[in-house]
């Protein structure tokens, strides 16, 4: 049975409605909260619950400025375009960052030419797999006056050398959106050092809680990837529509990247909101399928790691032990070269298997930010080679031994 590369953990819709119909509150923000610094191992930093998890990236970013005085910002270009606007709304600069060759990895070296430009703040952001210079990082932050902010929107927890990530920086944002590991609609946390929290509730002073009208076109996304990832319509109707339509696509496009491109406007009034106690009850009750979740996940990336190490995207390092302390949200493989992606990608959709194009685009392609320094070089190799497996808790081991072979086959 073929099954879809992302899978959305169920939502409990009847829930929501007797939460919004009902106070039915019991201190359910706090045990949420809780449960959070447990399965994170942080219990030092304050978690502001957010509507959007985006803009903890906006308040990270301002409140460093308006502390330092300094404007830039070097990140990766390796994410959604919002993050980058939302560091320019905050009044930052971005600088981009290159990864190591093959990796998602911050190349250490360029980071440390790149301190010498005296930012206010760092962005590192976790990926498949934690950043694996997590601890060298916070020194160079730590000794040059530097902020240093955590992405963790798709690494709920782990370690890096038994450090636990989010435990060494002054930011750290967590997502609940639609397609994580814990999910509501939408949703975030902002993890914060204690003595940045007054000033952060002074820039959230005005901010609303998400109204449900807020949540609609959300809603009906949700709905409607949940139907045609739903095992029978998937396996009758949605498996078929993605080879008749790859069939017919000119060139390697991304659907996902072109629309990006076109879009101007990417600064939402929501974005600067709270999250209401329905949103709140929702990830309470899923967040104890976190761990478990987790360790499945954990399990495939394994799987994948012992066929495809010498195709495995970051294999020039030592990944193994990053792999059991990373949430592996996905799991990536370089292909020779950007046709041979396409033929990959189109060898395995025949065998019913569905794969991702892409994590992130390169957002330092795209015109709108063409004009700020910095290098993505290995990045941009990254992007146009990598192919994304699943990890989600559906996949059968058969299903994962049939696309390793099918990989291996016509690799």
């Amino acid at each position: 049975m073929a099954i879809p590369n992302i899978v959305i953990n169920k939502i409990n819709y009847t829930k929501i409605l007797k939460d919004l119909l009902t106070d039915n509150s019991n201190n359910i923000e706090e045990k949420l909260k809780q449960e959070i610094s447990s399965l994170t191992e942080i219990n030092d930093k304050k978690i502001i619950l957010l509507g959007r998890a985006r803009s903890a990236i906006y308040l990270a970013v301002k409140n460093s400025i308006s502390q330092k005085k300094k404007k830039l910002v070097l990140m990766s270009p390796f994410t959604i375009p919002e993050v980058i606007e939302l560091v320019i709304h905050a009044g930052g600069i971005p600088y981009f960052v290159d990864f190591y060759k093959d990796s998602t990895f911050f190349d250490l070296d360029y980071l440390k030419d790149s301190i010498k430009l005296n930012p206010t703040a760092i962005i590192i952001t976790h990926y498949n797999l934690n950043q694996k210079n997590y601890s060298e990082i916070h020194k160079l932050c730590e000794n040059n006056n530097i902020d240093l902010i955590e992405d963790s929107a798709i690494s709920f927890s782990g370690k890096v050398e038994n450090i636990n990530i989010n435990s060494l920086s002054d930011y750290s944002l967590y997502s609940f959106s639609t397609f994580k590991l814990i999910n509501f609609f939408y949703g975030g946390a902002l993890l914060v050092k204690n003595k940045n929290v007054n000033d952060i509730k002074k820039l959230m002073q005005n901010w609303n809680f998400l109204k449900f009208q807020n949540f609609k076109s959300q809603i009906y996304r949700t709905i409607l990837y949940s139907t045609l990832t739903n095992r029978h319509v998937y396996k009758i109707f949605t498996i078929n529509y993605l080879k008749f339509k790859d069939k017919f696509k000119k060139g390697d496009l991304n659907i996902i990247e072109n629309k990006l491109k076109k879009k101007n406007n990417f600064i939402d009034k929501s974005y600067f909101s709270l999250l209401p106690m329905y949103g709140i009850s929702e990830l309470y009750r899923k967040i104890g399928n976190y761990s478990n979740e987790r360790k499945n996940r954990q399990k495939i990336a394994y799987q994948y790691y012992n066929s495809l190490k010498d195709i495995t995207v970051g294999a020039s390092f030592d990944i193994e032990n990053l792999i059991g302390s990373s949430d592996n949200f996905s799991y990536m493989i370089m292909c020779k070269d950007r046709e041979h992606k396409r033929n990959l990608k189109k060898k395995l959709l025949i065998k019913n298997l569905n794969v991702g194009s892409q994590m992130y685009p390169n957002c330092s392609l795209y015109d709108k930010y063409s004009s700020f320094n910095g290098r993505s070089s290995n990045l941009n190799n990254l992007t146009e080679k990598n192919l994304i497996l699943p990890t989600h808790s559906k996949l059968t081991n058969e299903y994962v031994q049939s696309l390793i072979y099918e990989i291996k086959k016509n690799y």
